[in-house]
């Protein structure tokens, strides 16, 4: 079984929705309902899309040409960001995602939007803020100079990089979305966050990031230096791109058993629940709804689950 902290959020907020994401959805199964829920895994706000295509043309542009060393301004940023955009929001409000002869993995404009779906329609006045969010997200990347410089100053940086663990019984998953390593001074890890409002506290999904970092088989790329430092010595920094604001997370032991204990006990939730069974075995009615009515309106799989509850009466 994989753990991230979205999995861990899923399932405490819907064990069925978790179910659904987790354990059906299949890309390449020919089943109805498990292509159904691959398709339905797609769905997003369009706040989420919009914080996905900024963490998608940072890392395809900005941390490219910083590991190449070549130069790129804010206006190759938006442009880029730009084609992106438009792209994916004509896939989008065509619902293209239904289309039968479509190769999800080969079509680099996918998006879909929840709302879409479900047949309420998105305002004109959401895609212009989220244009706008975008360009503001790109104009603060260019004003953060302090984190800029370091990551300009690293041997060698990487973007969107999947690490893996085990732990508790799990696979543990991390995606990272900056690691900029130094030839003689801990990792830099940088996590983007395009919300209008940030006032979550993300010390623990950093940490994670950390612990994953020293205890992952490292990529073939990955430079030696790793071996030189523990997590407490990472540099660890939360970019709030709406709002311009850095943070940056010092961590010590207290927070990485505060983790390992978190990360043991939902594992364990997630082990129970399963029992042991393999993904085939398990039905969407051995996992409890959610309690909570606004976390079922805001779900994508209403039309599997509500299939389901339809069956049942």
């Amino acid at each position: 079984m994989r753990w991230s902290f979205s999995a861990a959020r899923a399932f405490r907020q819907c064990q069925r929705s978790w179910f659904f994401k987790n354990c059906l959805a299949s890309a390449v199964a020919k089943d109805r309902q498990r292509r159904t829920a691959y398709l339905l895994s797609k769905l997003q706000s369009v706040s989420g899309w919009r914080g996905r295509l900024v963490d998608r043309i940072l890392s395809e542009r900005l941390v490219l040409a910083l590991r190449r060393g070549q130069r790129i301004t804010k206006a190759d940023l938006r442009t880029a960001a730009k084609v992106c955009f438009e792209r994916e929001l004509d896939f989008a409000i065509n619902n293209r995602i239904h289309e039968p002869a479509l190769e999800l993995s080969k079509n680099d404009a996918v998006a879909a939007f929840r709302a879409i779906e479900y047949g309420h329609g998105i305002r004109q006045e959401e895609i212009a803020q989220a244009w706008q969010d975008i360009q503001t997200a790109i104009d603060n990347v260019f004003k953060m100079d302090g984190l800029r410089a370091a990551l300009k100053r690293a041997s060698y940086v990487v973007a969107q990089r999947s690490l893996q663990f085990k732990f508790a019984g799990v696979s543990v998953v991390a995606v990272p979305d900056v690691i900029a390593f130094n030839e003689k001074a801990p990792p830099l890890i940088v996590d983007w966050k395009v919300h209008s409002f940030g006032t979550r506290d993300y010390r623990l999904q950093l940490a994670l990031y950390a612990l994953s970092l020293s205890r992952c088989t490292p990529h073939r790329d990955f430079p030696p230096v790793l071996t030189e430092f523990t997590p407490t010595d990472y540099r660890l920094v939360e970019a709030q791109l709406l709002s311009g604001i850095e943070h940056e997370y010092a961590l010590d032991s207290a927070d990485f058993d505060e983790l390992e204990d978190y990360v043991a006990a939902s594992a364990t939730e997630m082990l129970a629940a399963t029992d042991g069974l393999k993904n085939g075995d398990l039905r969407a009615e051995d996992f409890a709804v959610t309690a909570w009515p606004n976390v079922c309106q805001r779900c994508a799989y209403q039309k599997i689950c509500w299939e389901k509850a339809d069956e049942a009466a």
